[in-house]
């Protein structure tokens, strides 16, 4: 057993399927446009001062607007605390885009559809800003962690910068509330289409933890072309995965005791 670590540990600098990976990064990285996207496209139900408006009750529905996708997105992010290890992260991912596509059915209707459209989507926005980034980590090789990691940011910004660029000029022409929602809907069915067809299996480190070692070592067949590749990546997990078990605590202990 010794032997055999010594030689995998070894073995030359590992070839990685690099074409294949920008393309699972970028495909994973959906989910940031969508993050980034909905958290700009507030603007758009921002309602403008008309005769007759009272300023405090005006200011008091516009911040609303933002505080609510806010609550939400904090109730995403302790979901994914919840259920990640449970579900998966592709499987969390499609979750969220279907989440996501439901509230945009609420933007139809004025007013409390418009809030509850704020907090649904946030819970979408809260599982993405967790999720995807956690994603890109546990399939990216550690060489090239940064170049991929990357991604994430600039889909986010991507978001913010056609959310900001497409409102105005909507909100001129067209009244339905729903039609702003149109090119994250889009993303978001081609994303759940991906992931459900091309894109199918999870990363490979979440199979390790979960000890299905044969899924993991066909999740790792697409990333690594050569046999030999994949075995030192699969003796890797399975490294990491005694050397990181997890030590769980309780919400308490994080106030109480000194280790934390």
């Amino acid at each position: 057993m010794e032997s055999e670590q010594n030689t995998l540990l070894d073995m030359p600098h590992r070839r990685y399927n690099w074409c294949y990976a920008k393309v699972y990064a970028l495909v994973i990285s959906l989910g940031s446009f969508q993050f980034g996207y909905l958290l700009t496209i507030g603007d758009w139900f921002r309602k403008e001062k008309k005769k007759g408006d009272i300023r405090e009750s005006l200011d008091s529905y516009n911040t609303l607007l933002d505080m609510l996708v806010q609550i939400g997105a904090l109730v995403g992010c302790f979901f994914v605390a919840i259920f990640a290890e449970r579900i998966g992260r592709r499987s969390f991912l499609i979750i969220a885009n279907v989440i996501m596509l439901s509230s945009f059915v609420l933007a139809i209707f004025d007013g409390e559809g418009i809030l509850a459209c704020r907090v649904i989507s946030g819970i979408a926005v809260g599982i993405f800003a967790i999720t995807v980034p956690l994603f890109l980590k546990e399939v990216a090789p550690c060489e090239k962690m940064g170049a991929l990691g990357v991604v994430h940011q600039l889909l986010i910004t991507s978001g913010n910068v056609i959310s900001f660029i497409v409102s105005k000029p909507i909100k001129n022409l067209c009244k339905a509330g729903i039609v702003p929602f149109i090119p994250p809907a889009i993303v978001g069915i081609i994303q759940i289409m991906l992931l459900c067809f091309f894109f199918t299996f999870e990363s490979p480190k979440y199979l390790a933890i979960k000890e299905d070692y044969s899924a993991c070592e066909r999740a790792i067949t697409s990333m690594y072309p050569d046999v030999s590749e994949r075995s030192k990546e699969l003796f890797e997990l399975k490294l990491s995965k005694e050397d990181d078990q997890y030590k769980f605590v309780k919400w308490k202990d994080l106030f109480v005791s000194k280790m934390y």
